[in-house]
Protein backbone atom coordinates (compact mmCIF):
# COMPACT_ATOMS: atom_id res chain seq x y z
CA UNK A 1 0.00 0.00 0.00
CA UNK A 2 1.42 3.37 -1.07
CA UNK A 3 0.95 6.45 1.11
CA UNK A 4 -0.52 9.66 -0.33
CA UNK A 5 -0.26 13.28 0.88
CA UNK A 6 -2.58 15.93 -0.63
CA UNK A 7 -1.59 19.59 -0.53
CA UNK A 8 -3.86 22.48 -1.56
CA UNK A 9 -4.72 25.77 0.14
CA UNK A 10 -8.40 25.20 -0.57
CA UNK A 11 -10.10 22.65 1.68
CA UNK A 12 -12.79 21.95 -0.91
CA UNK A 13 -10.16 21.04 -3.52
CA UNK A 14 -8.61 18.60 -1.02
CA UNK A 15 -12.01 17.02 -0.46
CA UNK A 16 -12.58 16.80 -4.22
CA UNK A 17 -9.27 15.01 -4.77
CA UNK A 18 -10.10 12.57 -2.00
CA UNK A 19 -13.45 11.78 -3.62
CA UNK A 20 -11.94 11.24 -7.09
CA UNK A 21 -9.22 8.74 -6.16
CA UNK A 22 -9.97 5.01 -6.36
CA UNK A 23 -8.31 4.28 -3.01
CA UNK A 24 -9.24 0.63 -2.59
CA UNK A 25 -8.75 -0.38 -6.22
CA UNK A 26 -5.30 1.21 -6.34
CA UNK A 27 -4.38 0.09 -2.82
CA UNK A 28 -3.60 3.64 -1.67
CA UNK A 29 -3.73 5.20 1.79
CA UNK A 30 -4.31 8.87 2.62
CA UNK A 31 -1.80 9.83 5.32
CA UNK A 32 -2.43 13.56 5.55
CA UNK A 33 -3.49 16.94 4.18
CA UNK A 34 -1.46 20.14 3.99
CA UNK A 35 -2.41 23.69 2.98
CA UNK A 36 0.94 25.51 2.74
CA UNK A 37 4.41 24.72 1.41
CA UNK A 38 6.09 24.53 4.83
CA UNK A 39 3.30 22.38 6.26
CA UNK A 40 3.55 20.00 3.31
CA UNK A 41 7.34 19.77 3.61
CA UNK A 42 7.10 18.97 7.32
CA UNK A 43 4.52 16.26 6.72
CA UNK A 44 6.64 14.78 3.95
CA UNK A 45 9.50 14.47 6.44
CA UNK A 46 7.29 13.06 9.18
CA UNK A 47 5.02 10.75 7.16
CA UNK A 48 7.28 9.84 4.20
CA UNK A 49 4.49 9.55 1.62
CA UNK A 50 5.42 7.88 -1.66
CA UNK A 51 2.96 10.09 -3.58
CA UNK A 52 2.36 13.83 -3.13
CA UNK A 53 -0.48 15.56 -4.99
CA UNK A 54 0.02 19.32 -4.77
CA UNK A 55 -1.32 22.48 -6.34
CA UNK A 56 1.26 24.69 -8.01
CA UNK A 57 0.05 27.80 -6.19
CA UNK A 58 0.22 27.17 -2.45
CA UNK A 59 1.09 29.78 0.21
CA UNK A 60 4.63 30.63 1.38
CA UNK A 61 6.40 28.65 -1.34
CA UNK A 62 4.83 26.98 -4.35
CA UNK A 63 4.52 23.37 -5.44
CA UNK A 64 7.72 23.36 -7.52
CA UNK A 65 9.70 24.72 -4.59
CA UNK A 66 8.18 21.95 -2.50
CA UNK A 67 9.55 19.43 -5.00
CA UNK A 68 13.02 20.99 -4.92
CA UNK A 69 13.19 21.12 -1.12
CA UNK A 70 11.97 17.53 -0.82
CA UNK A 71 14.68 16.35 -3.21
CA UNK A 72 17.29 18.41 -1.36
CA UNK A 73 16.42 16.47 1.80
CA UNK A 74 17.15 13.21 0.00
CA UNK A 75 13.53 12.07 0.26
CA UNK A 76 12.15 10.18 -2.71
CA UNK A 77 8.52 11.01 -3.44
CA UNK A 78 6.47 10.94 -6.63
CA UNK A 79 4.77 14.29 -7.29
CA UNK A 80 1.63 15.07 -9.23
CA UNK A 81 1.19 18.83 -9.73
CA UNK A 82 -2.25 20.33 -10.25
CA UNK A 83 -2.83 23.79 -11.70
CA UNK A 84 -5.06 25.97 -13.86
CA UNK A 85 -4.51 26.95 -17.49
CA UNK A 86 -3.14 30.36 -16.47
CA UNK A 87 -0.10 28.62 -14.97
CA UNK A 88 0.55 26.34 -17.95
CA UNK A 89 4.12 27.65 -18.27
CA UNK A 90 4.91 25.68 -15.12
CA UNK A 91 4.55 22.45 -17.10
CA UNK A 92 8.07 22.54 -18.47
CA UNK A 93 9.58 23.43 -15.09
CA UNK A 94 7.61 20.63 -13.49
CA UNK A 95 8.97 18.09 -15.95
CA UNK A 96 12.52 19.31 -15.31
CA UNK A 97 11.97 18.71 -11.61
CA UNK A 98 11.17 15.07 -12.28
CA UNK A 99 7.43 15.30 -11.61
CA UNK A 100 5.55 12.23 -12.80
CA UNK A 101 2.48 14.05 -14.09
CA UNK A 102 0.91 17.46 -14.39
CA UNK A 103 -2.89 17.81 -14.23
CA UNK A 104 -4.93 20.80 -15.30
CA UNK A 105 -8.04 22.00 -13.54
CA UNK A 106 -10.83 21.07 -13.59
CA UNK A 107 -9.50 17.75 -12.37
CA UNK A 108 -10.68 14.69 -14.30
CA UNK A 109 -11.23 11.48 -12.35
CA UNK A 110 -9.88 9.25 -15.11
CA UNK A 111 -6.74 11.35 -15.70
CA UNK A 112 -5.99 11.51 -11.99
CA UNK A 113 -6.30 7.77 -11.48
CA UNK A 114 -4.32 7.06 -14.66
CA UNK A 115 -1.51 9.23 -13.30
CA UNK A 116 -1.62 7.33 -10.03
CA UNK A 117 -1.54 3.99 -11.89
CA UNK A 118 1.63 5.11 -13.69
CA UNK A 119 3.30 5.87 -10.36
CA UNK A 120 2.17 2.56 -8.83
CA UNK A 121 3.41 0.61 -11.86
CA UNK A 122 6.79 2.33 -11.70
CA UNK A 123 6.98 1.74 -7.95
CA UNK A 124 6.26 -1.99 -8.35
CA UNK A 125 8.86 -2.25 -11.11
CA UNK A 126 11.44 -0.52 -8.91
CA UNK A 127 10.63 -2.89 -6.04
CA UNK A 128 11.06 -5.89 -8.31
CA UNK A 129 14.39 -4.63 -9.65
CA UNK A 130 15.63 -3.76 -6.16
CA UNK A 131 14.67 -7.18 -4.80
CA UNK A 132 16.28 -8.85 -7.79
CA UNK A 133 19.47 -6.85 -7.26
CA UNK A 134 19.53 -7.63 -3.53
CA UNK A 135 19.00 -11.34 -4.20
CA UNK A 136 21.78 -11.34 -6.77
CA UNK A 137 24.14 -9.54 -4.39
CA UNK A 138 23.21 -12.00 -1.63
CA UNK A 139 23.92 -14.95 -3.92
CA UNK A 140 27.27 -13.49 -4.96
CA UNK A 141 28.23 -12.86 -1.35
CA UNK A 142 27.30 -16.43 -0.42
CA UNK A 143 29.29 -17.81 -3.35
CA UNK A 144 32.31 -15.70 -2.41
CA UNK A 145 32.00 -16.81 1.22
CA UNK A 146 31.97 -20.46 0.11
CA UNK A 147 35.05 -19.92 -2.05
CA UNK A 148 36.87 -18.17 0.79
CA UNK A 149 35.96 -21.02 3.18
CA UNK A 150 37.28 -23.61 0.74
CA UNK A 151 40.45 -21.59 0.15
CA UNK A 152 40.97 -21.19 3.90
CA UNK A 153 40.55 -24.93 4.42
CA UNK A 154 43.14 -25.54 1.71
CA UNK A 155 45.59 -23.19 3.47
CA UNK A 156 45.02 -24.83 6.85
CA UNK A 157 45.39 -28.28 5.29
CA UNK A 158 48.55 -27.29 3.40
CA UNK A 159 46.88 -27.79 0.02
CA UNK A 160 46.71 -24.17 -1.18
CA UNK A 161 48.53 -23.34 -4.41
CA UNK A 162 49.91 -19.98 -5.57
CA UNK A 163 49.42 -18.01 -2.38
CA UNK A 164 49.77 -14.40 -3.60
CA UNK A 165 48.17 -11.05 -2.76
CA UNK A 166 46.67 -10.99 -6.24
CA UNK A 167 44.95 -14.32 -5.69
CA UNK A 168 43.63 -13.19 -2.32
CA UNK A 169 42.15 -10.09 -3.97
CA UNK A 170 40.07 -12.42 -6.13
CA UNK A 171 38.46 -13.57 -2.88
CA UNK A 172 37.82 -9.99 -1.75
CA UNK A 173 40.83 -9.82 0.60
CA UNK A 174 42.99 -6.70 0.66
CA UNK A 175 46.14 -7.96 2.36
CA UNK A 176 49.10 -5.63 1.72
CA UNK A 177 50.81 -5.41 5.12
CA UNK A 178 54.30 -6.81 5.62
CA UNK A 179 53.70 -9.85 7.87
CA UNK A 180 51.37 -12.86 7.92
CA UNK A 181 50.34 -15.12 10.76
CA UNK A 182 47.95 -17.70 12.12
CA UNK A 183 46.56 -18.57 15.51
CA UNK A 184 44.55 -21.61 16.52
CA UNK A 185 42.08 -21.32 19.37
CA UNK A 186 41.16 -24.64 20.99
CA UNK A 187 38.23 -25.32 23.32
CA UNK A 188 38.53 -28.18 25.85
CA UNK A 189 36.22 -29.51 28.52
CA UNK A 190 37.20 -31.47 31.62
CA UNK A 191 34.27 -33.87 31.23
CA UNK A 192 34.12 -34.15 27.46
CA UNK A 193 31.81 -37.14 27.45
CA UNK A 194 29.22 -35.23 29.49
CA UNK A 195 28.96 -32.47 26.93
CA UNK A 196 26.61 -32.67 24.01
CA UNK A 197 28.61 -31.89 20.87
CA UNK A 198 26.04 -29.27 19.92
CA UNK A 199 26.82 -27.41 23.16
CA UNK A 200 30.51 -27.25 22.32
CA UNK A 201 29.74 -26.24 18.75
CA UNK A 202 27.47 -23.48 20.05
CA UNK A 203 30.20 -22.16 22.34
CA UNK A 204 32.82 -22.22 19.57
CA UNK A 205 30.42 -20.53 17.14
CA UNK A 206 29.68 -17.78 19.67
CA UNK A 207 33.41 -17.25 20.24
CA UNK A 208 34.06 -17.05 16.51
CA UNK A 209 31.28 -14.51 16.03
CA UNK A 210 32.58 -12.25 18.80
CA UNK A 211 36.22 -12.55 17.70
CA UNK A 212 35.17 -11.59 14.18
CA UNK A 213 33.82 -8.31 15.56
CA UNK A 214 37.12 -7.36 17.22
CA UNK A 215 39.15 -4.65 15.53
CA UNK A 216 42.84 -3.83 15.53
CA UNK A 217 44.45 -1.03 13.51
CA UNK A 218 47.54 -3.19 12.89
CA UNK A 219 45.57 -6.02 11.22
CA UNK A 220 43.79 -6.26 7.89
CA UNK A 221 40.39 -8.00 8.07
CA UNK A 222 41.29 -11.58 9.14
CA UNK A 223 39.99 -14.92 7.91
CA UNK A 224 38.33 -17.12 10.53
CA UNK A 225 37.32 -20.74 10.16
CA UNK A 226 35.85 -23.25 12.63
CA UNK A 227 37.19 -26.80 12.45
CA UNK A 228 36.11 -29.36 15.04
CA UNK A 229 36.47 -27.61 18.42
CA UNK A 230 38.99 -25.08 17.13
CA UNK A 231 38.95 -21.67 15.53
CA UNK A 232 41.67 -20.88 13.01
CA UNK A 233 42.49 -17.27 12.23
CA UNK A 234 44.74 -16.21 9.35
CA UNK A 235 45.74 -12.58 9.31
CA UNK A 236 47.93 -9.96 7.68
CA UNK A 237 49.47 -7.41 10.02
CA UNK A 238 51.95 -4.56 10.39
CA UNK A 239 55.18 -5.63 12.10
CA UNK A 240 55.80 -2.05 13.27
CA UNK A 241 53.11 -2.45 15.92
CA UNK A 242 54.01 -5.51 18.05
CA UNK A 243 52.30 -4.05 21.11
CA UNK A 244 49.04 -3.74 19.20
CA UNK A 245 49.31 -7.38 18.15
CA UNK A 246 49.93 -8.54 21.71
CA UNK A 247 46.92 -6.57 22.85
CA UNK A 248 44.86 -8.18 20.07
CA UNK A 249 45.88 -11.70 21.15
CA UNK A 250 45.03 -10.88 24.78
CA UNK A 251 41.66 -9.49 23.72
CA UNK A 252 40.90 -12.61 21.69
CA UNK A 253 41.68 -14.83 24.69
CA UNK A 254 39.64 -12.64 27.03
CA UNK A 255 36.70 -12.63 24.62
CA UNK A 256 36.76 -16.42 24.29
CA UNK A 257 37.10 -16.88 28.05
CA UNK A 258 33.98 -14.78 28.61
CA UNK A 259 32.04 -17.24 26.48
CA UNK A 260 33.72 -20.26 28.10
CA UNK A 261 32.75 -18.96 31.53
CA UNK A 262 29.11 -19.66 30.65
CA UNK A 263 29.86 -23.39 30.48
CA UNK A 264 31.16 -25.61 33.29
CA UNK A 265 34.79 -26.74 33.09
CA UNK A 266 35.38 -25.20 29.65
CA UNK A 267 38.90 -24.00 28.86
CA UNK A 268 40.46 -22.01 26.04
CA UNK A 269 43.99 -22.13 24.68
CA UNK A 270 45.46 -20.07 21.85
CA UNK A 271 48.46 -21.25 19.84
CA UNK A 272 50.30 -18.53 17.91
CA UNK A 273 52.28 -19.65 14.86
CA UNK A 274 55.55 -18.03 13.90
CA UNK A 275 55.01 -14.99 11.71
CA UNK A 276 56.15 -15.01 8.11
CA UNK A 277 57.04 -12.41 5.51
CA UNK A 278 55.63 -14.35 2.57
CA UNK A 279 52.14 -15.62 1.90
CA UNK A 280 53.66 -18.86 0.63
CA UNK A 281 54.84 -19.56 4.21
CA UNK A 282 51.35 -19.20 5.68
CA UNK A 283 50.73 -22.98 5.71
CA UNK A 284 53.86 -23.35 7.86
CA UNK A 285 52.55 -20.68 10.25
CA UNK A 286 49.30 -22.63 10.41
CA UNK A 287 51.11 -25.85 11.28
CA UNK A 288 53.09 -23.92 13.92
CA UNK A 289 49.83 -22.72 15.49
CA UNK A 290 48.50 -26.29 15.58
CA UNK A 291 51.68 -27.54 17.26
CA UNK A 292 51.56 -24.65 19.74
CA UNK A 293 47.99 -25.35 20.78
CA UNK A 294 48.82 -29.04 21.19
CA UNK A 295 51.45 -27.99 23.72
CA UNK A 296 48.67 -27.14 26.17
CA UNK A 297 48.88 -30.82 27.19
CA UNK A 298 52.30 -30.09 28.67
CA UNK A 299 52.05 -26.37 29.38
CA UNK A 300 48.44 -25.99 30.55
CA UNK A 301 45.25 -24.42 29.28
CA UNK A 302 43.67 -20.97 29.58
CA UNK A 303 46.71 -19.28 28.10
CA UNK A 304 48.48 -18.16 24.93
CA UNK A 305 51.30 -20.39 23.67
CA UNK A 306 53.80 -19.12 21.12
CA UNK A 307 55.26 -21.62 18.65
CA UNK A 308 58.63 -19.87 18.67
CA UNK A 309 59.08 -20.75 22.36
CA UNK A 310 58.60 -24.49 21.85
CA UNK A 311 61.29 -27.12 21.35
CA UNK A 312 61.09 -30.12 19.04
CA UNK A 313 60.93 -32.77 21.78
CA UNK A 314 57.80 -31.32 23.35
CA UNK A 315 56.10 -31.29 19.97
CA UNK A 316 56.55 -35.03 19.60
CA UNK A 317 54.96 -35.70 23.00
CA UNK A 318 52.09 -33.34 22.22
CA UNK A 319 51.37 -35.06 18.95
CA UNK A 320 51.46 -38.46 20.63
CA UNK A 321 48.77 -37.73 23.19
CA UNK A 322 46.69 -35.17 21.30
CA UNK A 323 44.13 -37.74 20.23
CA UNK A 324 43.50 -38.78 23.85
CA UNK A 325 43.52 -35.33 25.41
CA UNK A 326 40.05 -35.56 27.05
CA UNK A 327 41.05 -38.76 28.85
CA UNK A 328 44.38 -37.32 30.00
CA UNK A 329 42.75 -34.08 31.13
CA UNK A 330 40.18 -36.00 33.14
CA UNK A 331 42.97 -38.02 34.80
CA UNK A 332 44.90 -34.89 35.74
CA UNK A 333 41.81 -33.04 36.96
CA UNK A 334 40.74 -35.84 39.27
CA UNK A 335 44.33 -36.52 40.40
CA UNK A 336 43.68 -40.21 39.80
CA UNK A 337 47.15 -41.58 40.43
CA UNK A 338 46.07 -45.14 39.70
CA UNK A 339 44.85 -44.33 36.21
CA UNK A 340 47.79 -42.16 35.13
CA UNK A 341 50.35 -45.01 35.00
CA UNK A 342 47.80 -47.03 33.10
CA UNK A 343 47.33 -44.14 30.69
CA UNK A 344 51.08 -43.66 30.22
CA UNK A 345 51.64 -47.34 29.43
CA UNK A 346 48.97 -47.46 26.73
Amino acid sequence: MMRVLICDDEVNVCRLLISLINWDALDLELVGLAHTGPEALQKIQDLLPQIVITDVRIPVFDGLELVSRTQALGIHANFIVVSGYQHFEYVHNALRHGIVDYLLKPINREELNNALEVIISRHQKDLYENNRTRNLERSLQQAQKSLVTRYLNDIIGGRAQDLTSENLELYGLDWHRDRYGCFALRVDTAHYEDFVSATIESAVSKMESQIRQLSCDAISPPLLQIRDSSIFCLYNYDSLHPDAMQKYYDTVLSTANCVAAMFPEMHVTIGIGRSCASLSDLPRATEDAIQAVRSRIMLGVDRIIYAETLNSSSSAVEALVEGRWPELWQTLQTCDQSSFPSFSRR
